[in-house]
């Protein structure tokens, strides 16, 4: 087996995963939206009361943006908060990259479930878990596994991840991801009309991974090519994406 690499922790949010960008589907996702929107508030209010989190759904119901989300929310309100996203750092170093973490306010791990068969992973997360509840501090998580079904094989560690409260995050329906894809593209300065809207959608992966990746490609290339975003715009990127 090879040695974990190390790693000078730099991950970055992207600065459009805002609680108040994201768009609700299921009554789940209102509810969960709610809690979060008072998460960093009530963490504000009663300093020193452990919580933790576990938000689960499937690949592109929106998991990673509600995390990135939380974070901001806290860092906007003066405290410390690291997102760590386990599809990017699950082959580094699990203890260099926790190291420290434990006078944070907030950590948010993404893709827990990545760290099936990494004991040390979860040893790292556990001690870490721990550190933060004694603290006082917050941890959040969010995988594609169900809390019954996560595929965890340290038991303490598990048992702590399902201690706290557990949210079902829905992905959006067809007319959610359009509202979605068009406010976000809005919010980039680009008015994109229905037929722009309905033509993608046909030909493009209906995920929102997919879909605001395709976005950025298409911001990116008219800003590049100082063009409007039109069908046979469209038709050109899809072509090269």
């Amino acid at each position: 087996m090879s040695q974990p690499k190390q790693l000078s922790l730099a991950i970055t949010l992207k600065d459009e995963t805002r609680l108040s960008s994201f768009e609700v589907g299921g009554t789940n996702n209102a509810e969960a939206l709610e809690h979060l929107s008072r998460f960093a508030s009530v963490y504000a209010d009663d300093r020193g009361v452990p919580r933790n989190l576990m938000l689960w759904g499937s690949e592109g119901a929106g998991l990673s943006h509600l995390l990135q989300a939380v974070c901001h929310d806290f860092l906007e309100r003066g405290f410390y908060a690291q997102y760590l996203p386990l599809s990017t750092l699950i082959n580094y170093d699990p203890e260099s990259i926790c190291d420290g973490l434990e006078s944070a306010d907030l950590v948010c791990i993404d893709d827990i479930h990545l760290c099936s068969q990494r004991v040390d992973w979860q040893r790292s997360l556990f001690h870490l878990f721990n550190a933060l509840r004694d603290s006082g501090n917050c941890f959040v998580c969010a995988s594609h596994a169900s809390p019954t079904s996560l595929p965890i094989e340290l038991p303490d560690l598990k048992s702590r991840l399902l201690s706290g409260t557990t949210f079902n995050i829905s992905p959006l329906d067809e007319l959610g991801l359009k509202q979605a894809f068009a406010h976000r593209a809005l919010a980039r300065g680009l008015d994109l009309s229905g037929d722009v809207v309905n033509y993608i959608f046909v030909r493009a992966r209906r995920s929102t991974h997919d879909l605001f990746r395709l976005l950025d490609h298409l911001d990116q290339a008219s800003l590049a090519e100082k063009r409007r975003v039109t069908i046979p715009f469209v038709k050109e990127i899809l072509n090269q994406f």
